[in-house]
């Protein structure tokens, strides 16, 4: 395949010279007695050659295209192999590491029996201070196997870090108080009545957005930052109710979602980039707002129980709010490609409110 298409490039200029040289030297055409052109054999060869050369080199960047993909399959393949041969090698050293633990355990067991043996029997002050001695060094090799179980811990948790994540959240806003009963009534005029019809645009350039003066408090709710931070704990308690007792070990904000900070009298506030939001609405009024993602690089706060993705399997995460929004998606992607979508609808319910309003758990 290569040679072809070192040859065929070659091929298709020297053809294309013939058609050249042989149209220089051979007359191409005749006229009749109306004076209209007529091919000559000598012509029809000529257009044959070009026609050939036209051929080889639409052939050669097929051929090209063919290999590069084959070559792109077979980098790919041989990556896939290097990673399944990675993941094999880590389950053969999982594997040593729980043989080593296992074959400990059983040493401290069968010292334990010895143990147990000579205090039946009886023994004496030298057969005393030997045994202490002997559970002296089980103690030693049972605190020298935890000390390096928690080694090989920490170290696998450290090739999985949980920072930095990307977080895709969508809310929804609350039309149904009577101070935006009238905004919500223009909403459900304007949404389709079949689905096959266009559905209008929402959003702040839109006809559609609340007037900020006749219909500022569904402008306010609308433009109104939804105040999301992030909690999680490890261990938690069985109890939903008891979280709210427990400090967490580590917290977040979504920082597109925060309000400006308070500011101290007389200083003008910073002027912040603006926050691409995305707005929807349905057939009953309800609005969504989607924010963009975020990248967020470290938490907010951490204990340092919470540092890498294994930590999460059993953690318990609260998620609070304004309590004007409710939330409907969180998508969270962890380094690595690992990604943790919850949401709630009328087919799934990963989440819902507390007693307090502002919390999701």
């Amino acid at each position: 395949m290569r040679t072809m298409l070192t040859i065929l490039p070659y091929a298709g200029l020297i053809l294309t010279t013939v058609s050249t040289i042989w149209g220089l030297t051979h007359e191409l055409y005749t006229r009749n007695e109306n004076n209209e052109r007529r091919l000559t054999k000598a012509g029809r060869h000529s257009i044959a050659f070009a026609l050939l050369g036209l051929f080889i080199s639409l052939n050669t960047a097929v051929l090209k295209t063919v290999t590069d993909n084959q070559d792109k399959a077979e980098a790919k393949a041989a990556d896939d192999r290097k990673r399944q041969e990675d993941a094999l090698e880590k389950i053969a050293s999982q594997q040593r590491e729980e043989t080593l633990a296992r074959q400990t355990q059983e040493k401290i067991d069968r010292k334990a029996n010895e143990q147990q043996k000579l205090e039946i029997e009886g023994f004496s002050r030298t057969e005393r201070l030997a045994r202490e001695q002997m559970l002296a060094e089980v103690q030693r090799a049972a605190e020298s196997a935890e000390h390096a179980q928690k080694i090989i811990s920490d170290l696998d948790r450290s090739l999985h870090p949980l920072f930095p994540i990307k977080i895709h959240a969508t809310f929804q806003a609350d039309l149904r108080e009577p101070l935006y009963a009238a905004y919500r009534e223009r909403l459900i005029k304007a949404a389709p009545a079949d689905e096959e019809s266009p559905w209008p645009e929402l959003g702040p350039d839109t006809s559609l957005f609340p007037d900020r003066n006749r219909e500022r408090y569904a402008f306010n709710l609308l433009m109104a930052p939804p105040q999301m931070s992030v909690f999680l704990v490890r261990n938690p308690a069985e109890s939903p109710g008891s979280f709210e007792k427990k400090e967490p070990d580590l917290n977040f904000v979504l920082k597109s979602t925060a309000p400006d900070p308070p500011l101290p009298v007389g200083k003008r506030p910073s002027p912040r980039p603006k926050i691409d939001r995305e707005y929807g609405f349905s057939k009953v009024g309800v609005v969504s707002i989607h924010f963009p993602t975020e990248t967020i690089s470290k938490p907010d706060y951490s204990n340092g129980q919470i540092v890498s993705d294994l930590d999460l399997l059993g953690a318990r995460m609260k998620i609070e709010i304004s309590r004007w929004f409710t939330l409907s998606l969180i998508s969270i992607e962890l380094p690595g490609g690992r990604e943790i979508q919850l949401g709630q609808n009328e087919e799934k319910k990963d989440f819902e409110r507390s007693e307090a309003g502002n919390h999701m758990i």
